[in-house]
């Protein structure tokens, strides 16, 4: 008699075994592939973010050479003009004309660099914010996982005891 509940017991846990290895492993594994696919996705778009800032400082090394090179000819302008002018006067108001100038160059290359750079920020954020509401996602699934196993742990007693009132009732 007793061996007849061990190979009903057995055969339960067989069964709950498949259940688990058909239902919920499988459930599982599919979650797990589209998580790796989603990695695949964000690494691209790192690799994407990553290729934009390189471009981003190859322009601003570009932007570099160019105002080292109008420093340059500005340096020669003003060594000509220091040469050639004979008023002292005039030479102070060609060096503030070209101060401006520089200045007001300057200021919109840096507003454009701010753009840049502000726009880049706020594709980041964008980016932290879907990373983190993905995470959030996985960590909502595999408590879901949890629950569903508490459930099919918790079901085991209720079965013994339901085998155990059936004997005694024998």
């Amino acid at each position: 008699m007793k061996t007849i509940y061990i190979w009903i017991t057995i055969f339960l846990i067989i069964v709950a075994g498949f259940y688990y290895y058909f239902s919920i492993d499988s459930q599982r594994v599919n979650k797990m592939t589209e998580l790796g696919e989603k990695d695949v996705e964000l690494k691209d778009d790192y690799n994407s973010t990553v290729s934009r800032y390189h471009d981003f400082d190859l322009r601003l090394i570009g932007h570099g050479k160019h105002l080292q090179s109008m420093q340059e000819s500005l340096d020669a302008h003003q060594k000509a003009y220091a040469e050639k002018m004979d008023s002292i006067n005039m030479v102070f108001e060609e060096v503030k004309y070209l101060i401006d100038d520089l200045e007001s160059r300057f200021t919109k290359k840096i507003n454009r660099v701010s753009d840049d750079v502000r726009n880049l920020t706020d594709s980041f954020e964008s980016f932290k914010r879907s990373t983190k509401r993905d995470n959030r996602e996985m960590q909502n699934d595999i408590s879901t996982i949890q629950d569903d196993l508490k459930e099919v742990t918790d079901l085991i007693p209720i079965i013994k005891t339901k085998l155990k009132l059936d004997k005694e009732k024998d």
